[in-house]
């Protein structure tokens, strides 16, 4: 039993590790305009706010390739990414939106719906409005692809950049380390325990 209790310690133990580095948001006169090294599927990308139309952007804002993220799901992870590497940490303002006292939303375009409208990805703060959840939540939206976001104050773009550079694979935290030396040494126990001893012939 007890050497059943001790390979479950050390699988859980090998089985719990965060990422290696966190993304680092990057910030003109205490606001911030975007982020580098946010791992989005095994990728590292780069983000920047913008506002602006989806047009100006986005490269015409009309064509698949204009896109970093082409599907709905693929949008979703970005910013599943973006809200808890990113705006998670952030205090302070963010380019284009102004405080997030009331409802505000980062844009991230997927797909061109037709010759009026663009749709994607987002994330939402509500300004902690009663009723409403807390703090960032992943949503999706539709936008006129003419409508410019340089004329409000909760709206803005998340624009992501692939770097080419694969994100660094998930490393244990000093709390993890500790739980595998605790599960190895129970390991090392359980078959110290089952070891017979070895009679001797004189």
């Amino acid at each position: 039993m007890r050497k059943i209790i001790s390979l479950l310690a050390a699988a859980a133990a090998l089985t719990v590790a965060t990422p290696a580095a966190a993304a680092v948001t990057l910030q003109t006169g205490g606001t911030v305009t975007g982020a580098t090294g946010v791992a989005v599927n095994g990728m590292l990308y780069d983000v920047e706010f913008r506002d602006g139309t989806c047009g100006a952007v986005f490269g015409g804002c009309d064509q698949p390739s204009d896109f970093t993220f082409n599907t709905q799901a693929a949008g979703d992870a970005a910013v599943a990414a973006l809200i808890s590497q990113v705006l998670n940490g952030i205090n302070g303002p963010i380019r284009g939106l102004v405080g997030c006292d009331s409802t505000c939303q980062i844009l991230l375009p997927t797909s061109r719906d037709s010759a009026e409208y663009v749709s994607g990805s987002g994330a939402i703060n509500y300004g902690g409005a009663v009723g409403l959840p807390v703090g960032w939540q992943a949503a999706t939206f539709g936008l006129v692809a003419s409508y410019d976001l340089a004329g409000s104050n909760y709206l803005t773009f998340a624009k992501f950049t692939a770097t080419g550079v694969a994100a660094p694979a998930a490393v244990p935290e000093p709390a993890t380390w500790a739980l595998m030396l605790l599960g190895f040494g129970g390991i090392g126990f359980a078959m110290r325990k089952q070891r017979k001893p070895v009679l001797q012939i004189a």
